[in-house]
C-alpha cells in the first residue's frame, strides 16, 4: 500500500493507519512518503514553523503530520517499522526549487518575505513498515521471524 505525498490529506492519522493495517494481508508492506511537521528547534522558530504549517494546511486542504505521532500509532499497531529515512534526491536533476515559492507568492501562500527571517516548516521522510507475517496474539515473542530474508535464523 502506497501514500505518495497523499498522507497528508487525511485529518485522522491514526484512523487511516488502522484501517491500512486490517486491509494488509500478513507480510504486507506500508510505504508512507509525505511531509512531516519540522521539529521546534526554539520558541520563536516553533512559531513561525506553526504558522507557516496552518497555512500550508488551510490552501492545500492539507494535514501535515507530527512524525512523532505517526511512529506511535504505528508502534501500537504492532506494525514492524522497516525504516524512516529522508528520500535521496539528486538535487542537480530536480526542477528548480523556485517554482514553489513562486507559487506561494503568486496565491499569497506562507509567502517568504525574507530568507534571513524564514524557518523551512517541514522535514520530508519515507516510511516503509510491515504488518507482521505471523498472528501477535499467538505468536508475541516473535518479531522479525517468518520473514523470507530471516528464514535462516529458524
Amino acid at each position: 500500500m502506497l501514500f505518495l505525498e497523499s498522507f497528508g490529506h487525511s485529518n485522522n492519522k491514526t484512523l487511516l493507519l488502522q484501517k491500512a493495517y486490517h486491509v494488509l494481508k500478513p507480510g504486507g508492506i506500508l510505504y508512507i512518503k509525505d511531509l512531516f511537521k519540522r521539529e521546534h528547534p526554539n520558541e520563536e522558530d516553533g512559531k513561525k514553523i506553526d504558522r507557516i504549517i496552518a497555512e500550508i494546511d488551510k490552501a492545500y486542504s492539507y494535514h501535515v503530520a507530527d512524525l512523532y505521532e505517526v511512529l506511535k500509532t504505528i508502534r501500537q499497531l504492532n506494525f514492524i517499522l522497516i525504516f524512516v529515512k529522508t528520500p535521496e534526491v539528486k538535487t542537480e536533476e530536480f526542477e528548480h526549487l523556485t517554482i514553489s515559492n513562486d507559487f506561494q507568492n503568486l496565491f499569497n501562500i506562507a509567502k517568504i518575505i525574507s530568507w534571513e527571517d524564514y524557518v523551512f516548516p517541514i522535514d520530508f521522510y519515507e516510511l516503509k513498515v510491515m504488518k507482521p507475517p505471523f498472528d501477535l496474539n499467538k505468536e508475541k515473542h516473535l518479531y522479525f521471524l517468518n520473514r523470507p530474508e530471516d528464514a535462516d535464523l529458524k
